[in-house]
């Protein structure tokens, strides 16, 4: 391992021991500091928009501006899913960790490929966001869409495996695509009752019959062909067999598979959601949505280019279509002309779960294909 790679470990470490779970507003406000800290000698102009309820957002802008090349977003998310944090520990080629693959190692290359640039003289045209929220849908982001505007292109550092059943460090993807999401809850509540003493139709009022019909009709909307996939994921319901439930809750995940898919759910909620029983009443909360990032025809030849310099790093690539979220479906929504390409992190398997790794040489391959690629643009 290389006095380099060391060096960028201990980095990760600092962040990794830090629990920021997104509802930590306090642990990712310190990974924040830290990450500012490791960027200190840099000259960049920082914007910080203070949140009450999540972390702050990080913006940052090279001083060294050339009005006549394009403006390149780099872009990755310091919160985890993790509300508690479990110990870091090495085991080989291995790096295990809470969000070490999703995804602090790519921020910790994104803040290398920034130092590298400048230390080459290099270090223009670009603006850097540090999102707090990624892993709850980036809710408050009216500051970031002035950013996002401003961009021709953009890079996320998410982790860029190609098969999160049979990782290869030298294996990678380019994202180009992702669906949009979202995740909402449906409740009903109404009088209830006892089965024995409710005997006519008229009087019994189930949240949970009415519920069943719901999840039915829900689950008829997915389009398999299209990728529109509908999931109702958790159910909540009952106190007792000899009770009619009163109420009844249910959590629900969609992935759309085109942006016309949307407005077609959206169409059709609105008369699967309303009660057949008016004794009933509903309650549905939207809580996250991710829109579109469709591909271009941009998108694809760029990502093509950058296949070409990944070969020539030694690393096999090829483009990658993602039903997941990032901050690329944003981007490419706010700013639809950009080039955005998603997948710059490193190589690895298990986010989200006490697996979670990537592979240390990865992270040196991630930092030479950032730099090499926003070079071929700038220089």
């Amino acid at each position: 391992m290389s006095d380099e790679t060391k060096k960028l470990l201990d980095e990760l470490k600092s962040l990794v021991v830090i629990n920021s779970h997104t509802y930590n507003k306090s642990g990712v406000d310190e990974v924040g500091v830290l990450v500012q800290d490791l960027l200190s000698d840099i000259p960049l102009e920082w914007e910080v928009t203070e949140s009450s309820i999540r972390g702050n957002y990080l913006c940052a802008k090279s001083k060294e501006w050339d009005s006549t090349k394009p403006t390149i977003l780099l872009n990755g998310h310091m919160d985890t899913v993790f509300e508690k944090n479990w110990d870091w520990y090495e085991q080989g080629e291995k790096f295990y960790g809470p969000g070490s693959l999703d995804m602090k190692a790519g921020v910790i290359a994104m803040i290398e490929v920034v130092r590298r640039m400048h230390s080459e003289g290099n270090l223009k045209n670009v603006l850097i966001l540090f999102t707090p929220d990624e892993e709850d849908g980036m809710h408050h982001i009216a500051k970031q869409k002035e950013y996002y505007a401003q961009a021709d292109y953009a890079f996320i550092f998410e982790e860029g495996t190609r098969d999160q059943s049979a990782p290869s460090a030298k294996d990678r993807v380019i994202v180009v695509e992702r669906k949009a999401l979202s995740f909402f809850t449906i409740e009903l509540s109404g009088p209830g009752g006892h089965n024995a003493i409710m005997k006519k139709p008229e009087q019994r009022h189930s949240a949970l019959l009415e519920m069943s019909r719901i999840i039915q009709e829900l689950h008829a909307l997915s389009d398999y062909e299209l990728g529109t996939l509908i999931n109702v994921g958790t159910i909540e319901s009952g106190i007792s067999p000899n009770a009619i439930p009163q109420k009844a809750k249910i959590r629900v995940d969609i992935r759309y598979g085109n942006r016309d898919e949307v407005e077609r759910i959206k169409i059709a909620l609105a008369d699967i959601l309303e009660p057949k029983d008016s004794a009933l009443e509903m309650h549905y909360e939207e809580t996250l949505f991710y829109p579109s990032f469709d591909y271009t025809e941009k998108i694809g030849q760029f990502a093509e280019e950058v296949i070409s310099i990944a070969n020539k790093l030694g690393l096999s690539m090829e483009k990658q279509f993602r039903v997941s979220g990032s901050e690329a479906n944003w981007i490419s929504y706010y700013n639809p002309g950009c080039i955005v390409l998603d997948g710059f992190g490193v190589i690895g398997s298990g986010d989200h779960s006490d697996r979670e790794f990537f592979f240390i040489e990865s992270l040196e391959d991630s930092v030479q294909l950032g730099k090499t690629v926003i070079e071929k643009i700038l220089l």
